[in-house]
């Protein structure tokens, strides 16, 4: 072989396959480009589904028990405002059954008591400690405060479990 041989180009067929490639590379397509169509593009490089759908399906997770999460909580917000409605109202209805000889005052706070000698359950403005030895025929049930809708409110957890532990008691 002489030294021009070496040196002759080597002859280059193309396809359609090749035509195809260069066709998607070229500049008139840059969106579709795998390198950079100008000097100061940034690279492009084509992502992976499986990456794609993986990084979506794992925030849309996160997403979703978070806001589970915050209706959970706001389920259990509910269920207490429930009880503690379903408390007013057993309260409510007791002190209505019961004996009331003045008008309370919204805001003031009372005390309920189940007199033996009669058999009946008042209302009254006098607490425990103030009724002294003439009390030997009061049982003490809880007190209480007139709230602004007209329902009653038991006022303390202690008060809560005497007057559950009374009524439980008396009936």
């Amino acid at each position: 072989m002489s030294k021009d041989d070496k040196k002759a180009p080597k002859p280059v067929t193309v396809t359609d396959d090749h035509i195809q490639k260069l066709k998607t590379l070229s500049i008139e397509n840059p969106g579709l480009s795998e390198f950079a169509a100008s000097i100061g593009s940034g690279v492009v490089a084509p992502l992976k589904e499986s990456a794609i759908r993986k990084s979506s399906h794992q925030a849309m997770m996160e997403q979703l028990n978070i806001q589970m999460a915050q209706i959970l909580d706001q389920i259990k917000l509910l269920a207490e405002q429930v009880d503690d409605l379903k408390k007013r109202k057993e309260i409510s209805e007791e002190i209505y059954l019961s004996k009331i000889t003045f008008e309370p005052v919204v805001g003031n706070e009372y005390y309920l008591y189940y007199n033996n000698n009669e058999q009946k359950k008042f209302l009254s403005m006098i607490s425990p400690d103030e009724w002294g030895n003439n009390a030997e025929h009061l049982r003490f049930i809880a007190r209480v405060k007139l709230l602004g809708d007209k329902t009653w409110k038991v006022i303390n957890e202690k008060d809560n479990n005497l007057i559950k532990k009374t009524f439980d008691d008396l009936f």
